[in-house]
């Protein structure tokens, strides 16, 4: 038979209570334990890790990172137009219709090896913006569905959209975290 233990969060101790003994994952257990032991249970913290911020944590770093590497790939793009002639205007970074028209370029026969091997850069560069485009617009699907489960009404905010919601239900997870305006713009950048 397998016995369940409940789990609760316990508040750090303050800094002035741990003043010369240092910190360590087993003097904080010893003090969050000592904390709990006069403590009602209904005045506990529930856990923080449920499911819906665990996903909507995912989520969130799983855009940023899509970001980050679309980004890296339109500046790659940028770069091999002003290195070569690809017949793009290289004053600027390629719009959507332009990236759309690389990643459908085929090979040409004729080509020097260096405009081969740059356009055949530049189309899989374009294919990977298409791709990561595509997942940023499948992960705003995702973020709006998990926020709304979580927070209904919180989309309807007037400047809040399904990434701002989802990060700032990821920051706050009790009352007493944030104590300004200033520490939760903080706390969710």
């Amino acid at each position: 038979m397998k016995a369940c233990i409940a789990a609760c969060d316990v508040r750090p101790p303050r800094r002035g209570s741990r003043t010369g003994k240092g910190k360590s994952d087993a003097i904080d257990a010893v003090a969050a334990a000592r904390t709990v032991l006069g403590s009602d249970l209904e005045s506990l913290l529930q856990p923080r890790a449920d499911g819906g911020r665990n996903a909507l944590h995912i989520l969130v770093n799983a855009r940023r990172s899509m970001d980050t590497q679309r980004s890296a790939d339109r500046h790659a793009v940028t770069a091999l137009a002003r290195t070569m002639d690809l017949g793009l205007d290289a004053r600027k970074p390629p719009t959507d219709a332009q990236v759309l028209a690389i990643s459908r370029w085929r090979p040409r026969t004729p080509d020097v090896r260096a405009a081969r091997v740059t356009r055949a850069e530049a189309r899989r560069l374009a294919t990977a913006i298409i791709h990561f485009t595509a997942g940023t617009d499948e992960n705003q699907g995702e973020l709006a569905e998990a926020v709304e489960d979580m927070a209904p009404g919180l989309l309807d905010v007037y400047g809040v959209g399904p990434v701002t919601a989802a990060i700032i239900l990821t920051a706050y997870s009790h009352h007493g975290r944030v104590r300004s305006e200033a520490a939760f713009a903080a706390l969710a950048a």
